[in-house]
């Protein structure tokens, strides 16, 4: 919590001004105390200031956080919680924030990662004035504390892999309870006294602060320190801020009696040591991995330049401009350019040839994903936005019918992909991810009370491959091992966390975490394109109801494969169309209807007996009734040039 003297001259604060615990709430510090806001008697800070400066966290309530840090730069909040109903596991959850209009702060889940549960078992606090986060483990009463900090940049990177970053700043004594670090310097109390002991960490000396705590407690109250003016108390406590202010002054004219020209000659040859210490340094491990993945960049870019049948929009707009531009960025999860291209490159027969990582992937990777979604998406330009949802609720009967003698159509479908929100995609996802998330819409599942629409979750693992290999025949299930997801590393913890949900008429379907995290499809026998979508807006509308989804302002719902984005609707349905499809232009006909084929066993699959699964291309640029009506009519012309033949 800060305290700002009013006479002092001061920046801005930020929305969120720290993070912390009042009584059993996770706050947010929106706003600093001044003095004249304290009782006027005794000068001290009580909970209910407190309380009147702190909004509630309560996405946090479930979660039982062990901390709750802040990134004061990529203004993002992460906690540490132990995993449900395991204590030998914990759990990295990361939150954006924004503030409505009441000054609640609102969380959003970014994702969520497994991380070792020592490192969450560890006394964790964030200094938003050093970018640092710091952070001890549990030691024992009076043994020695041994501090240590990480740059909230390398944070991530860190805690989700082998965790051994970390300068060690300080090794103190005092209580493991009562130790803080904020302006550069750390701060401790010790257990049987009611002093702050202040050491500063830019030079060894060691100033006991006498500042009287009202509340006996001492050990759980800690008092932070920024430039010498302010004051920071956590958990609540009360302090005497006068007795500070006074005791702090005197340490401010000690410090200044350093004299300048000394703390100049100590930055000097600290910085002098650093330099030195990182030109004596080889190469680190990290360093290697990125020259790798630079290299396997470059190598993929010659390997696509060098195939003359690959026609795929990735080497069209791959330049070596676009490559010296991209390939040393990296998303705030890991995600590199090569994440991006790895599958049409070991792929070179892709139409397209690139996949999302996840969602900021679009955003860092914009000079590649930019012009292939507009090329894909008939001309949706970066200057473009996806319109509003329209499911076509209420309009599903301007709909006929298209094969009411069932002479062509075999059947027709109607899905449309979603993310979850607070969830990366599937390179990114780990394996309590991929479980967090099935038991989520399975839950739903269970709930479901519309009859049309009840029916059973079946997980992939456990399923017998009897019943597995059937429902992928009946075109139920997806298949396992599609060579261009396995390239895009969308495979990972097979079978986990993976199922299909279907209703008793087997006329919808969800996909769980195939190549989006649900996949949402109506479909029937014949050609009542009504009547399927009808079914789907009654299915999406009832899982969003539960399960909030990811949707972007200008690229419309998020999806893994950016040929996907915007609606996300593919209308499609299985056509026997013997000689317009024998015809040479077939393929020009359909595109210039927007029409998309395929095999009947999916993408990259071929015809049986002249058989088609036809289905709109456009997703993005076009609301999802639009694009149902472009597959209706298309599908209506083709029939009539079928029948005219």
């Amino acid at each position: 919590m800060l305290l700002s003297n009013p006479s002092q001259s001061t920046r801005s604060p930020p929305k969120i001004l720290a993070v912390g615990t009042v009584g059993n709430k996770h706050v947010a510090f929106v706003k600093p105390l001044e003095y004249p806001k304290m009782n006027a008697s005794n000068r001290t800070l009580g909970m209910s200031d407190l309380t009147e400066s702190a909004v509630e966290l309560k996405e946090l309530s479930d979660l039982h956080p062990l901390n709750v840090l802040l990134d004061s730069v990529s203004w993002t909040i992460y906690v540490m919680a132990r995993t449900a109903d395991n204590d030998h596991s914990a759990t990295l959850y990361a939150y954006s924030f924004k503030e409505d209009r009441k000054s609640n702060i609102k969380l959003q889940r970014l994702f969520s990662t497994s991380i070792r549960p020592e490192i969450a078992q560890m006394h964790w606090f964030s200094d938003p004035y050093s970018e640092q986060f710091y952070y001890y483990a549990s030691n024992r009463l009076n043994e020695p504390i041994r501090i240590k900090s990480i740059h909230f940049s390398e944070f991530l990177q860190s805690v989700t892999s082998e965790f051994t970053k970390g300068d060690l700043k300080k090794e103190i004594e005092g209580d493991r309870r009562a130790v803080s670090v904020s302006g550069g310097a750390i701060f401790s109390t010790r257990y049987s006294s009611q002093n702050i002991n202040f050491i500063s960490s830019f030079s060894h000396t060691s100033k006991t602060i006498n500042c009287h705590f009202h509340q006996r407690r001492v050990a759980d109250a800690v008092l932070v320190v920024r430039d010498w003016d302010y004051c920071m108390l956590r958990d609540g406590h009360q302090a005497n801020v006068e007795s500070c202010r006074r005791n702090l002054s005197d340490w401010k004219e000690q410090r200044q009696r350093f004299g300048k020209r000394a703390i100049t000659v100590l930055f000097l040859l600290a910085a002098l040591v650093i330099i030195l210490a990182f030109s004596s340094i080889s190469s680190s491990t990290t360093d290697d991995m990125a020259d790798t993945t630079v290299q396997k960049i470059e190598e993929g870019f010659a390997k696509l330049q060098a195939s003359p049948e690959c026609q795929s929009l990735l080497k069209k707009y791959l330049t070596k401009e676009v490559v010296e531009q991209l390939k040393e960025k990296k998303t705030a999860l890991g995600a590199t350019l090569l994440d991006v291209i790895q599958s049409g490159v070991a792929n070179l027969d892709s139409g397209v040839g690139v996949y999302a990582p996840d969602a900021e992937a679009y955003t860092l990777f914009k000079p590649l994903f930019d012009p292939i979604i507009e090329d894909y998406h008939n001309g949706f330009g970066a200057g473009q936005k996806q319109p509003e949802t329209d499911l076509g609720e209420g309009k599903t009967a301007e709909f006929c019918d298209l094969d009411p003698e069932g002479k062509y159509i075999n059947s027709t479908r109607i899905r449309c992909g979603r993310s979850l929100e607070g969830y990366p995609f599937n390179p990114c996802l780990t394996e309590e991810n991929y479980l967090e998330m099935e038991a989520k819409v399975k839950k739903v599942f269970e709930e479901i009370k519309d009859a049309t629409l009840q029916g059973t979750y079946y997980p992939l693992d456990g399923m017998t491959k009897e019943v597995q290999t059937q429902l992928i025949q009946d075109h139920f299930l997806f298949k396992e091992g599609d060579r261009f997801l396995q390239a895009a590393n969308a495979c990972r913890f097979w079978p986990k966390g993976r199922g299909i949900f279907h209703n008793k008429e087997k006329t919808f379907l969800v996909w769980v975490n195939e190549e989006d995290h649900l996949r949402i499809i109506s479909m029937q026998k014949g050609g009542n394109v009504g009547a399927v979508l009808e079914r789907l807006i009654k299915g999406v509308k009832t899982i969003e109801s539960q399960v909030p989804f990811s949707r972007d302002d200008r690229l419309g719902w998020l999806t893994f494969c950016p040929t996907n984005l915007g609606t996300t609707v593919r209308a499609s349905v299985h056509i026997r169309l013997p000689k317009v499809s024998a015809r040479p232009d077939f393929k020009q006909v359909c595109d210039e209807l927007g029409l998309q084929i395929r095999g009947i066993h999916g993408e990259h699959s071929e015809s049986a007996d002249g058989t088609y699964d036809i289905s709109n291309k456009a997703r993005l640029g076009l609301t999802e009734f639009e694009a149902v009506r472009q597959l209706h009519n298309g599908v209506k012309k083709l029939i009539e040039l079928e029948e005219a033949a």
